[in-house]
């Protein structure tokens, strides 16, 4: 799409519209209506007093729409200065992480500035992070946030952080530099963490799965969920960035509260092949969050 506000700088174009979401701006706006003022029954708002991240899933807009919606209408009138993203690597993961090229970022809905500084910053702490446009322009996950965030949050910048292979010490680089950059200003801070809490795998597996995953976000055990995604002992795509956000849970006091759950069974009839979803909601009782 042509936008003339870019000024000639880096673009990431959209490549999952009319596939994941809408591909044209009002069928899109419509959708996201939709989905953040839908209400199951019995369902109750959560108060948006001190959070500072959510926990969302990143599959078409069919599947895990309404998941992620309950997580986005949490944070709804929040004065936010930055959105720091953070999703895993589909594709080829490399053990870094990786920051983007592209100082725009687009959907149908227009445009979505990079905060520049804050990349800079962060591939000055260490080689481990990477920019690198490549991985970006492949991967999903932190687009299917974007429409999310221009509704709600319009003219917010993003950082898009991708996280290659979850290991533990990549994990810990990412929580202490985001820590580093951002302690300072949580109330104006928020962190999107992307991850789908598994695989495409078998109904009964995935079930067993899903709970010991959420029960260690619940608690906040960033350590087992790190070391299981690290060894492949879970299927979870995006465990390592949840560790992250959870290590960083530990530094504040505050609470971890999930807000929906559900899979793909609902759209695909197939029990062989099912993803679960399910979103959250973290609070830092320790740090003054501005709410509404």
């Amino acid at each position: 799409m042509n936008d003339h506000s870019t000024n000639g700088k880096k673009i990431r174009p959209s490549t999952i519209e009319g596939i994941f979401y809408p591909g044209e701006k009002d069928a899109l706006s419509v959708r996201l209506h939709e989905l953040l003022n839908h209400t199951d029954r019995g369902e109750t708002e959560p108060p948006a007093e001190n959070v500072y991240s959510i926990i969302v899933p990143h599959a078409a807009f069919d599947y895990s729409g309404e998941i992620a919606a309950a997580a986005y209408k949490a944070i709804s009138g929040r004065e936010i200065e930055t959105v720091v993203l953070l999703g895993p690597v589909h594709r080829e993961p490399v053990e870094a992480v990786i920051l983007p090229q592209s100082q725009i970022f687009q959907t149908p809905l227009g445009s979505v500035t990079v905060d520049e500084k804050a990349v800079k910053k962060l591939a000055g702490l260490s080689s481990s992070f990477r920019v690198d446009d490549i991985p970006h322009l492949e991967e999903h996950c932190l687009e299917a946030q974007l429409p999310f965030i221009q509704h709600l949050l319009p003219g917010a910048p993003i950082v898009p952080i991708l996280l290659g292979k979850p290991t533990r010490a990549l994990v810990e680089l990412l929580t202490n530099s985001l820590w580093e950059l951002y302690s300072g200003r949580m109330n104006s801070t928020l962190f999107v963490v992307t991850a789908n809490m598994t695989g495409n795998i078998g109904q009964e597996k995935g079930r067993e799965e899903v709970d010991r995953v959420l029960s260690w976000i619940v608690k906040g055990d960033w350590e087992s969920l790190s070391e299981a995604a690290e060894h492949r002992r879970i299927s979870s795509c995006g465990a390592g960035c949840v560790a992250a956000i959870l290590l960083m849970h530990s530094k504040l006091r505050g609470t971890i509260a999930v807000l929906k759950r559900g899979s793909s069974l609902q759209i695909v009839k197939d029990p062989k092949k099912v993803v679960h979803y399910a979103s959250f909601v973290l609070r830092a009782d320790g740090v003054q969050v501005d709410g509404v």
